[in-house]
């Protein structure tokens, strides 16, 4: 066990330096770990990328990220934290438990993501003593989609205790005044009642609930609409509607395609939403065309290709349009696909690190009168500030889509130079970017 003074990395255990990764990291420790740890508002590692800088440092699944940059890890948008800092020029601060090793590590970090997932439960899903979480609503709720996937009720159920009772002005403090009809209606609202309903199974429950997601659905965050769908098709079934049944149930699947348990559902009902096949390995056709931002002559995927250089790889989002494709929220005043959105923000993260191998992302879409509503995201505009190019190419000649059973958006593939599939499994996250570096180193 080492001692908190500042080590030569190749001394930490389990460090695997590189000459790339001399330069990641600053001021690392590994710190005797005290008898007691509070690890309460920790994020736990549940999964770490090959070749990352989490797995360069021997970080492990368990271990627990316990501060950035001093401040609690449990309930922070760790992607929002880095692309400031990254605006900013400045390093991150680390401080993570090794389970393994029973130590503390303490480090400094040029501004990369770590390359792991996390464990959720409710305490990080609202967590009054953040300041910096108040209004990180996507945040929530994306955790909250993660528990209900998991059935686990009782956790979404226990968000009450989060809150402590004289936060009547906060989120749940609202949530908890079931009296105050002004609130009713609320995404908030609509996930506690979702726990309710799933841990009591009264009539009460089943009422507020539909009540609820009926009130303002449309204003909603587009995965918690998929799981109002699936509920009100839930519902619909239990009156032995069997017509909105179904237009419910195939609503909540147009919206996230990409849940198991909505997918589950359709299934049992004989409504199998079909898989894509694997496109891995395949060449891909070089017969289609495209339309480039507003320029009038077409290309096609080999001009593309000959673009590259040999070590680059051309990574694709399929986006479909909106007569093509229902995925997406109408807010009001745009149209958001927040997948779409989560998935260019990890290329604003990783994309100035993994240009050398990257060519820029480019994105396909069906119909341009609709292409710049895909631009219009928070994280697109961002990208476009950032200097990283979003290129924009509209299908005019074969249905690619169709032809390679792409079904939801955005949907991800990554080919070299000779036009072959390499990767097909999404760019939703660094994770998924760490791992595909992995497979080009």
């Amino acid at each position: 066990m080492f001692g908190a003074s500042t080590l030569p990395k190749s001394k930490v255990a389990g460090f695997n330096q590189t000459n790339e990764t001399a330069n990641w990291f600053f001021n690392l420790q590994q710190k005797p770990c005290p008898q007691s740890i509070d690890t309460a508002n920790a994020k736990i590692i549940s999964k770490v990328a090959q070749s990352s800088p989490a797995m360069r440092l021997g970080i492990s699944e368990g271990d627990k990220l316990l501060r950035i940059n001093g401040v609690d890890a449990c309930g922070l948008d760790i992607d929002d934290l880095l692309l400031h800092s990254l605006s900013q020029g400045q390093n991150i601060h680390y401080q993570i438990y090794s389970k393994k090793r029973h130590a503390l590590l303490d480090f400094d970090m040029v501004c990369l993501p770590l390359g792991v997932r996390f464990h959720l439960d409710a305490q990080a899903l609202f967590n009054p003593s953040l300041e910096y979480q108040t209004d990180k609503t996507d945040l929530k709720i994306k955790y909250f989609c993660s528990l209900w996937e998991a059935g686990e009720y009782d956790k979404i159920l226990k968000i009450g205790e989060c809150i402590q009772p004289q936060d009547q002005s906060g989120f749940l403090g609202r949530i908890l005044r079931r009296n105050d009809t002004q609130t009713l209606g609320t995404q908030e609202q609509a996930m506690l009642a979702i726990g309710k309903y799933e841990v009591e199974k009264t009539k009460e429950n089943i009422k507020n609930l539909q009540y609820i997601i009926k009130a303002d659905i449309q204003e909603w965050h587009a995965y918690l609409q998929a799981i109002a769908y699936y509920y009100l098709a839930c519902i619909a079934k239990e009156n032995s509607d069997l017509l909105y049944y179904s237009q419910y149930l195939n609503q909540a699947v147009r919206l996230n395609p990409n849940s198991e348990r909505i997918k589950k559902a359709a299934k049992s009902v004989g409504r199998p939403v079909a898989e894509k096949p694997s496109l891995l390995g395949r060449l891909l056709p070089d017969h289609y065309m495209f339309v480039l931002d507003n320029l009038e002559k077409p290309i096609g995927l080999k001009q593309m290709l000959e673009h590259l250089a040999h070590n680059q790889v051309l990574p694709i989002c399929f986006m479909k349009s909106e007569k093509t494709n229902k995925n997406f929220l109408r807010d009001k005043d745009a149209q958001v696909n927040t997948a779409f959105d989560e998935a260019i923000k990890a290329y604003r993260l990783m994309g100035g690190y993994v240009g050398r191998y990257f060519a820029p992302i480019v994105i396909i879409h069906d119909n341009h009168q609709e292409a710049a509503h895909f631009l219009n995201s928070e994280q697109a505009k961002g990208a476009l500030a950032d200097g990283l190019p979003l290129s924009m190419l509209e299908i005019v000649q074969g249905n690619i889509f169709a032809d390679l059973g792409i079904q939801s958006s955005p949907d991800f593939l990554v080919i070299n130079k000779s036009g072959r599939v390499i990767w097909e499994k999404g760019l939703k996250d660094s994770y998924d970017y760490w791992n595909l570096l992995h497979i080009l180193n």
